[in-house]
């Protein structure tokens, strides 16, 4: 994961923008366009270098993959509960999940968002933002992209800069190991299913170095799909919770 802040400074001081509407850039308008030019309308990153070391994943794991029960359609309704899906059309839509390194907008700070009305032209404007990487990308390097890139995209008139607030490289885990067999052994034993290998992007530093060692890391979930996660109203079921404390007893 690369974790960052984008901040964009049009003026010194917020305007007036009965004073200098139409004329003075708009730190919100401004932050707008340079995210737009960093990630476009087709779901495609645009930082120069991002996807170079990007690797589809092997005949075998998209074998594997799509012989699971997913259905984009079931995706969409129960789950994102939206009215469609984005991203690069020319890949699945597990392989944007799982496989793609991603970029997103979290949230973007600035100017009036009170109650009322106040007609003012933001002097600046900070967008939150994320990259999850994926094997073969490096934090350090995806980082000294980003800063490059916004240079190159922000316009002469504005002052755009990036501050980084957390990340680290990603790690692929290995499922070729006792310690994994273990695992899928327990699984089938208390809910009569084995486990189904699986991507998907999480923020625990540690990992990277652990499997670095060569230590058998194992990461697994108990909870469901529609859990919700990171919602306001997350949830994890009781039953999942009992079977989840049975199959790590084990």
């Amino acid at each position: 994961l690369c974790y960052a802040e984008i901040a964009v400074r049009t003026s010194k001081t917020d305007l007036h923008s009965g004073e200098y509407g139409g004329a003075a850039p708009n730190a919100h308008e401004e932050l707008s366009r340079l995210l737009g030019r960093l990630k476009g309308a087709d779901g495609k990153i645009n930082i120069p270098g991002f996807y170079g070391p990007v690797k589809r994943p092997s005949k075998a794991e998209l074998a594997a993959w799509k012989k699971l029960p997913f259905n984009e359609k079931d995706f969409l309704n129960k789950r994102v509960q939206g009215k469609g899906l984005v991203g690069l059309k020319k890949a699945s839509v597990l392989e944007r999940l799982w496989a793609l390194p991603t970029f997103e907008i979290h949230g973007i700070l600035g100017g009036f968002t009170g109650d009322g009305a106040k007609t003012v032209i933001p002097a600046e404007a900070t967008a939150k933002v994320s990259m999850r990487l994926v094997p073969n990308q490096k934090l350090a390097t995806v980082e000294g992209q980003l800063v490059a890139a916004v240079k190159r995209f922000a316009p002469k008139h504005v002052t755009a800069s990036v501050r980084f607030l957390h990340g680290a490289d990603p790690a692929r885990i290995k499922i070729d190991t006792p310690a994994f067999q273990l695992l899928d052994q327990a699984f089938k034993e208390v809910t009569g299913r084995g486990t189904v290998p699986a991507r998907a992007g999480g923020s625990i530093p540690v990992v990277p170095a652990l499997a670095s060692a060569g230590a058998p890391v194992i990461l697994t979930g108990i909870g469901l799909p529609d859990d919700r996660l990171h919602a306001p109203n997350e949830k994890l079921e009781l039953k999942q919770l009992w079977d989840g404390i049975e199959v790590f007893r084990r």
